[in-house]
C-alpha cells in the first residue's frame, strides 16, 4: 500500500478538508468545486510539514518552544533568540525528496511548473470562524522556479513560529499543536486589478450592503494598507442585482506589481490617482460573485472577507475566510442590552431548515417594518428583524420590541403576547417610561398607524387584484423551457411586482393582529382567566377568511366523494396512490370537476409554502386527497357549522349578561 499523497489538486484537497489542508487551502477547494474561478494549483498537505519536521529532527526543539513560551515571556530576549534559532534552522533544513516530486509532479501535471506562482502559508486553525490569521504567517507572491519554491515554502513553515504568529495563537488561547500549516501553490494571475471585498459592511455592520476596496494592479497594495483604494457599496436584495449606493474614489499613491526577476515591488503612478479602477458593469458582477460566496461558503448565514483578482475579463478569487468579528446594528438604546433572538411564531409557520430559495430576510424586513414606518417612525437602514441560525429563521424580538415601544408605545410584554406568549423581554430605562410621554406617543402612533391602515383598506382589494392578475399571467408561462438566464429574470419581475404588496400585507395583519389582541384584553378583564376562550367562541366561524375558507372545501370534497361511485372506487383503492386521481378519476366525475376547481382556486398553497421547495397542491395534492381519504366517512359540513354557531352563540350569551359600554367594545373589536 502506497504512502499517503501530499500533494493535492483541488478536488482531492476538497475531499481531504481543512486538518490537512488548512484553512485558506479548503476555502479555496470549496470556490472551485462551487464553481468560481480561482487560479490553478494545488495543495501542500499538513502531513508534509509533519514529515518536514521528523526528517530533520525539528520535533524536539518546537516542543520545548512551545511548552516554554507564554504571553507574559514572548519578548524576552532569550525568548527572542530561540524563536530566530529554530526560524533559521527551517530556512537551512532540507525537504525530503518524496517533498520536493510531489511538488515538482503536481505543478507539472497543473502546467504551471514554469510559470510565476504565488506560495501561500494555510494554517489548519485559520481562516475559521474562530481565527482568521490575517497576515500572521507567510505568503509569497511571483516565485519563479522551483528552487524557490522550495526556498518560499520553508520560509512558510517558519513563519509560523515568528513572535507575531506565536502571540495571535496565545491571544486566541489556540495550542500549538492544533496550527499545522499546508502550503497552497497557485498561479499568479495576471492582474488589471484587485483588492478585498466583504459580504457586510465591516465598519458598521449592516448585513444589507456588500463592501469592494479596489487598486490597479496585485491586491498586495490594498491587503497591505499601502494605498488609500476605491471603495464600492452595494445594496444587496433577494433575488435582485446588487445596487451600486456610493463610489468612492480613492487617492491610489501607486500600485504593487510583479518584477521581472520575481517578487513584487509597488510603484509610484500619479496618473491612476484620480481614475476609478472598476466599471459599474464590473462591479456589479464582482458583487453578484461574492453574494454567491456567501451563501455558498458561508451558508447564508457567515459573512465573509474575500481577495479578489480582475485580469479584464473574469473575476478570480484568491481567498476567501469569514468575518470574525461584526459590530452590533441596531438601536442606540439597545446597544447595552443583547439581542434577543427567539423563533416564537416563526416556528409555526417555517419549522424546517429553510432552501436557498426560501429565504428572503430583506421581505420579511419589510413587513416587520411597515406599521412602524406607518407610524412615522424611523428604522435604522438595513436593520435586520430577521436572521438564520443553522438555516432555521429567528426574529430579533429586542429589536422588534424597542420598535414598537418607541412607535407606538407598546410594552415588551405587550409585543411578547402577539408572537408566541412569554419571551425574554428588553429593559426600558426610567426616563422613557413617564406616563403622560409614553401615552402622548402611543395615541399619536396609533392614530398615524390608524389612518395608514384605513387608507391600506380602501386600496387593499385592488393591490390583491393586481396580484392575482400577475400571478395568472405567470402561471401562463412555461418555466421548463425558459433558460437560466429568463428563469432569473422572472424571479426579478416577480419579486418586484410584490414588493410593494408587503405594506398592504403588514399593514392589514398588524390591524387584525390588534383587534385579536383587544377582543382576548376585554374578553379577560369581563371573564378572568377565560379571556382567550371567550374570544375564540366569539370569533368562530365568521368572517370570509380565506386560509378558512379551504378547510371548509375540503369537508365538502370529502361529502362529494363520498356520494360519487367513482371517487368512492378510487379511494377505497389498495394501495392507495394519490399521484393518479386525474387518471383513475372518469372526467365525468364531478368530485374530479370540483376537484379541479379547488386546485385552481387554492392549488398554489402548500404544506409550510413560505419555502419555495415545498410543492404547492397543484404541483402535488396528495396531502388534500389523503385528507379526504380520512374523512370521507365523516365529513360533515352542516354538523361543523352548526357547532360552531352553538360555540358563539353561547359566547355571546355570556358577554350579553356584561355590562353595556364593555358589551359594546368587545363586539367592536369582534
Amino acid at each position: 500500500m502506497g504512502r499517503e499523497k501530499i500533494f493535492l489538486s483541488w478536488q482531492e484537497a476538497f475531499h481531504a478538508r481543512v486538518n490537512s489542508v488548512g484553512g485558506k487551502g479548503w476555502n479555496l477547494a470549496r470556490l472551485e468545486r462551487y464553481g468560481f474561478k480561482i487560479p490553478k494549483g494545488g495543495i501542500l498537505t499538513t502531513q508534509a510539514y509533519q514529515e518536514f519536521i521528523a526528517d530533520n529532527e525539528l520535533r524536539e526543539i518546537t516542543m520545548e518552544i512551545s511548552d516554554l513560551i507564554t504571553i507574559d515571556n514572548l519578548d524576552e530576549k532569550e525568548i527572542q533568540e530561540k524563536l530566530r534559532f529554530l526560524q533559521k534552522q527551517m530556512n537551512d533544513a532540507i525537504l525530503s525528496p518524496r517533498i520536493k516530486e510531489e511538488i515538482y509532479y503536481q505543478l507539472e501535471q497543473t502546467a504551471i511548473l514554469n510559470k510565476p506562482v504565488a506560495v501561500r502559508s494555510s494554517a489548519s486553525a485559520e481562516d475559521s470562524v474562530q481565527a482568521s490569521f490575517a497576515g500572521i504567517h507567510e505568503s509569497y507572491l511571483n516565485v519563479q522556479g522551483l528552487e524557490n519554491i522550495l526556498t518560499a515554502v520553508k520560509s512558510c513553515y517558519a513563519s509560523l513560529w515568528t513572535t507575531q504568529a506565536i502571540a495571535y495563537r496565545r491571544k486566541m488561547n489556540i495550542s500549538d499543536n492544533d496550527v499545522l500549516p499546508a502550503i497552497v501553490i497557485l498561479e499568479m494571475v495576471e492582474a488589471k486589478a484587485a483588492g478585498i471585498a466583504f459580504t457586510c459592511d465591516p465598519k458598521t455592520g449592516r448585513e444589507d450592503l456588500l463592501v469592494i476596496n479596489a487598486n490597479f494592479g496585485l491586491g498586495e497594495s490594498v491587503v497591505g494598507g499601502m494605498v488609500e483604494p476605491d471603495e464600492y457599496y452595494l445594496e444587496q436584495k433577494y433575488l435582485l442585482l446588487p445596487k451600486i449606493t456610493h463610489k468612492e474614489t480613492g487617492r491610489k499613491q501607486g500600485m504593487t506589481i510583479t518584477k521581472a526577476g520575481g517578487g513584487t515591488q509597488f510603484i509610484k503612478d500619479p496618473n491612476i490617482m484620480t481614475k476609478q479602477v472598476l466599471d459599474e458593469k464590473t462591479i456589479i458582477h464582482l458583487g453578484l460573485t461574492i453574494q454567491r460566496v456567501f451563501m455558498s461558503l458561508g451558508k447564508g448565514e457567515q459573512h465573509q472577507d474575500i481577495e479578489w483578482v480582475y485580469d479584464g475579463r473574469n473575476i478570480i478569487l484568491v481567498q476567501a475566510r469569514p468575518v470574525t468579528v461584526l459590530p452590533r446594528y441596531t438601536f442606540d438604546e439597545l446597544k447595552n442590552q443583547p439581542d434577543i433572538w427567539s423563533n416564537g411564531n416563526y416556528r409555526d409557520a417555517f419549522p424546517m431548515v429553510l432552501s436557498t430559495l426560501g429565504w428572503y430576510p430583506d421581505m420579511l424586513n419589510q413587513v416587520m417594518a411597515a406599521p412602524f414606518k406607518a407610524a412615522g417612525y424611523s428604522v435604522p437602514k438595513g436593520l435586520n428583524y430577521s436572521k438564520l441560525f443553522h438555516g432555521r429563521a429567528y426574529l430579533n424580538l429586542a429589536a422588534l420590541q424597542w420598535s414598537s415601544y418607541d412607535s407606538i408605545g407598546t410594552s415588551p410584554e405587550e409585543t411578547n403576547t402577539s408572537f408566541g406568549g412569554h419571551q425574554t423581554e428588553i429593559n426600558i430605562a426610567e426616563k422613557n417610561t413617564s406616563g403622560k410621554e409614553r401615552k402622548w406617543r402611543k395615541n399619536y402612533g396609533m392614530v398615524k398607524v390608524g389612518l395608514a391602515i384605513l387608507k391600506t383598506t380602501r386600496k387593499a382589494n385592488k393591490d390583491f387584484d393586481m396580484v392575482s392578475n400577475f400571478t395568472r399571467s405567470v402561471l401562463k408561462q412555461d418555466f421548463q423551457t425558459m433558460s437560466d438566464r429568463e428563469l432569473l429574470n422572472t424571479a426579478m419581475e416577480i419579486i418586484l411586482k410584490i414588493n410593494p404588496f408587503l405594506q398592504t400585507f403588514s399593514l392589514l395583519t398588524a390591524s387584525s393582529s390588534y383587534s385579536n389582541t383587544m377582543v382576548v384584553n376585554v374578553s379577560e378583564r369581563l371573564f378572568p382567566g377565560k379571556g382567550i376562550s371567550v374570544a375564540n367562541a366569539l370569533l368562530t366561524g365568521i368572517g370570509d377568511i380565506t386560509s378558512a375558507q379551504h378547510g371548509y372545501r375540503l369537508v365538502e370534497m370529502a361529502e362529494l366523494a363520498r356520494l360519487d361511485t367513482s371517487a368512492q372506487k378510487y379511494f377505497s383503492n389498495e394501495p392507495f396512490n394519490p399521484s393518479l386521481w386525474e387518471k383513475e378519476l372518469p372526467d365525468n366525475s364531478l368530485f374530479k370537476k370540483k376537484f379541479s376547481e379547488f386546485l385552481s382556486d387554492y392549488g398554489h398553497r402548500g404544506v409550510y409554502e413560505v419555502d419555495i421547495i415545498n410543492p404547492r397542491w397543484r404541483e402535488n395534492p396528495s396531502y388534500l386527497l389523503d385528507i379526504i381519504r380520512s374523512t370521507i366517512d365523516t365529513a360533515d359540513l352542516a354538523k361543523i357549522k352548526a357547532w360552531q354557531q352553538k360555540k358563539r352563540e353561547n359566547a355571546q350569551q355570556q358577554l350579553n349578561k356584561t355590562p353595556f359600554f364593555q358589551r359594546v367594545k368587545v363586539e367592536y373589536w369582534v
